[in-house]
């Protein structure tokens, strides 16, 4: 509805349909009242040619509780702000205030002294902020909270073409101070700021190459100034230079909404109650979007907490990004069976690799197992509702090899109910317009192949009981899927559980950590078994499936970005590359490229690292239509002087956290190897695609949150995951200029749905969308703020959404 004034009695309704018995006796007031008060930016927040509007956003989602207020004078500054306040401000009898929302002013006072006549200087404008804040009209409000906002940067190439010259007497810097003394006053007084400014200037500053921004060589000049190289970002939030856009007016509402919620939780819309009882309930819904989810045994729902605005965010990338993504683009979240199944036992599934290690005392962080995981096996329905809800368009999960044949085994029989639960999900995407993506190997070999002969160990006796298992998924769900991937990061099972022993089978060459082992050779035998085997499943698919179900098989490898650490030492650049071939090139160039292992690998490795026979070779070359990527940060790299040691698998280098020049190689996570790294992502999307010309799914990627493993919802500092959005959103902002650079990319699969169960880590590592409360029988999902964002930005990303 739209703002209004203060009233003090409420009009019965008159429709004669309606019984006048039955409605309630009318409070004193309607609601109480959030008042804006501020210069022409407020006066022109609601103009419906500018597309968006912060005030009627708020007001949607505070509908029924509060009343909004809107008072913007145009050419005000806060001398006639004080002058006016005692004229338009109610009093208590009138109308009882909760939140002066906004004292919205500087963007007049700032104007240059010898111009306007509006120049306030900055310690007037902000003792005048501070009587504003103390006026008695405002204290006279039991309980009234107050928000400040800074003033929005000024654009000075926004103000070409102006009819008024006296109107572009504003600059960029002046406006940096004002936006200082709005916060400054607000610290004094512990009032709440709303620091549009900064916002705006974050967004700004993103690509912003302020070496190439100085003044003579010397100062560095920010965006909006006019000696500096113009800034699309501002050109987009700002529309004159000086006046909020559509884009800008969404910044704002985002950032009230965060100061909101962190300053006067008390006062988010789920904490205020209706002022009436509706006649009809479900208007309400659009005030709750969280889903329910009820779980086979019982009702799981998200709690009492609501956000309002869960779905409504200031996605919009550089206008030069809109639609850069291909139309049939792929987005959703990927999982692993063994991290979320849960049901370990439950069934007719065997014993995994994964399951004996994690019952082993010792080898988890926590001492968890995975027996529930999330129990996405009981609620794959549910899941698959709430996957819809964030409006995935492709869902990447594993199947449990052990689940369809427990033993594992060519001649080991197969166990229906497995297969069954999976044509179920499968069948459940479908119906939810959601593409399956399916990983046949996601590190969970059957025990019992390794209790028989050792495993990938062996791979004259792996390879038919892979093979076998491979062919019969083809037959069993390839009518449906179309995308096919053999083997998820064959890198890191080997590197994790055959060089260093940390994961499952547990064997290495550490005797204080594995009873047997041999880091020296087993790590590149089993690579060697992962790289021929993938080979040989996607040769049965091409030959026998692929004709008429017309789907795609490739393999997913790992790899993350190495910098130099000193870019002008050829020794450190050398093992930059050294280190990019050790972890990639080891997989990719036989798959993509020559058909044979790197140089530099052999040059360390000789004997220990395998040959491959012409027949192999062959097979291999050529052997995945696709490169699958999963990669999460970047690190420097330095060479190291002496000779390698036999158990290294790196490349003789060291990775280090900081460069030469002690900067770092990102924000820090919940995960000590994960910061993060937008740019080195982008250098790592086109090296790999210079290198092998391949289309690039991205299948892997995200982050923690620094703390987030130890709080618990429902609270909004756990939900409102702004770490993780803000990560998602510089990695996706590298991945569209990639593909206007040429990348061919064609999928983006986050790390991941929900928090899971993260191998030897245990519950620690929260990676998910969606809050997982794993003390509770039913594993109640919370869906996080990044879910909603990743639908938002895809909307933006992909052409026609």
């Amino acid at each position: 509805m739209p703002a209004l004034d203060s009233q003090n009695s409420l009009q019965k309704n008159k429709d004669p349909t309606l019984n006048e018995a039955n409605l309630p006796e009318p409070p004193p007031f309607i609601h109480d009242q959030f008042f804006f008060f501020g210069d022409s930016i407020t006066q022109s927040d609601g103009d419906p040619m500018l597309g968006f509007s912060c005030c009627q956003a708020l007001q949607h989602d505070y509908s029924r509780r509060i009343d909004f207020v809107k008072r913007g004078f145009s050419g005000y500054n806060t001398v006639n702000a004080l002058s006016i306040l005692p004229r338009i401000f109610p009093s208590p009898e009138q109308g009882r205030v909760r939140l002066v929302e906004s004292i919205f002013f500087g963007a007049n006072d700032i104007s240059l002294p010898e111009t306007t006549g509006q120049h306030v200087p900055l310690h007037v404008f902000e003792e005048n902020l501070r009587c504003l804040v103390k006026h008695p009209k405002i204290q006279a409000h039991d309980n009234i909270k107050i928000l400040l906002i800074t003033p929005p940067p000024i654009d000075e190439w926004g103000f070409d073409g102006w009819d008024e010259p006296g109107r572009s007497a504003r600059t960029a810097v002046t406006a940096q101070g004002y936006a200082e003394g709005v916060k400054k006053v607000g610290d004094e007084m512990g009032v709440a700021v709303v620091d549009l400014w900064g916002a705006c200037m974050r967004e700004a500053t993103v690509g912003w190459n302020a070496s190439r921004q100085t003044e003579r060589g010397v100062k560095p000049l920010m965006p909006g100034d006019k000696r500096a190289e113009r800034s699309d970002v501002l050109s987009r939030l700002l529309h004159d230079g000086l006046h909020l856009s559509g884009d800008g007016y969404k910044i704002l509402y985002q950032e009230i909404k965060q100061t909101i919620i962190n300053a006067y939780p008390e006062l988010r819309p789920c904490k205020i109650p209706v002022a009436l009882e509706p006649f009809f309930p479900e208007w309400f819904e659009d005030n709750a979007p969280w889903l329910a989810i009820e779980s086979k045994t019982k009702k799981v729902t998200l709690g009492d907490l609501t956000m309002p605005w869960s779905h409504s965010f200031d996605t919009s990338p550089d206008s030069a990004l809109k639609n850069a993504l291909r139309k049939d683009f792929h987005w959703g979240f990927a999982t692993a069976a063994a991290q979320v199944e849960g049901a370990w036992n439950k069934d007719g599934k065997g014993e995994s690799i994964w399951d004996k290690f994690c019952h082993t005392p010792g080898k988890v962080k926590d001492g968890s197992t995975n027996e529930d995981a999330t129990r996405a096996y009981d609620l794959y329905k549910e899941d698959v509702a709430l996957m819809k809800s964030y409006g995935v368009t492709a869902y990447r999960f594993s199947l449990a090899w052990s689940r369809i044949i427990p033993l594992g085994g060519a001649e080991d029989p197969i166990n229906e109910q497995g297969v069954q639960y999976y044509n179920d999900l499968i069948d459940e995407l479908i119906a939810n317009d959601i593409t399956p993506f399916v990983t046949l190997f996601h590190w969970d070999t059957p025990q019992a192949l390794e209790d028989r002969y050792g495993g990938m160990l062996n791979q004259s006796k792996y390879t038919p009981d892979f093979l076998r298992y491979a062919r019969l998924c083809f037959s069993r769900f390839g009518d449906r899927v179309k995308h096919w991937i053999t083997y998820n990061e064959p890198g890191v099972y080997t590197l994790a559980g055959y060089a260093a022993g940390v994961h499952a089978p547990a064997r290495s060459s550490f005797r204080d950590r594995n009873a047997e082992g041999d880091s020296s050779t087993e790590t590149f035998i089993v690579a060697h078994t992962e790289i021929v085997t993938h080979a040989r499943a996607a040769k049965i698919y091409r030959d026998e499936f692929k004709a008429h179900q017309k789907g795609v098989i490739g393999i997913t490898l790992h790899g993350n970005y190495s910098e130099p650490w000193d870019a002008n030492d050829p020794k450190d650049v050398e093992a930059a590359q050294r280190a990019r071939e050790f972890e990639i090139a080891w997989f990719a160039d036989p798959i993509y490229g020559s058909g044979e292992y790197p140089g530099s690998m052999r040059a360390q490795l000789g004997s220990r690292l395998p040959t491959f026979t012409a027949e192999e070779k062959e097979l291999v070359k050529g052997s995945s239509d696709f490169y699958g990527m999963n990669t999460y940060t970047t690190f420097f790299v330095k060479h190291r002087s002496e000779d390698a040691d036999i158990n290294d698998h790196l490349g003789n280098i060291e990775k280090l956290d900081t460069n030469s020049e002690g900067e770092s190689r990102g924000l820090e996570s919940d995960t000590y190897w994960l910061r993060t790294a937008p740019e080195g992502f982008g250098k790592l999307l086109r090296w790999i695609w210079n290198r092998y010309h391949v289309p690039i799914y991205m299948t892997e990627n995200g982050t923690t949150a620094k703390g987030e493993h130890v709080k618990a919802p429902p609270s909004e500092e756990v939900l409102d995951d702004t770490f993780r959005v803000d990560f998602y959103h510089s990695y996706l902002r590298e991945l569209a200029r990639a593909v206007q650079d040429g990348v061919d990319i064609r999928s983006y699969f986050g790390w991941t749905f929900t928090d899971n169960w993260e191998w030897a880590a245990g519950f620690e590592d929260r990676f998910g969308a969606t809050w997982v409360d794993f003390e509770s029988e039913e594993k109640t999902r919370y869906p996080k703020r990044s879910a909603y964002f990743l639908r938002d930005y895809f909307g933006h990303l992909i052409t026609g959404k």
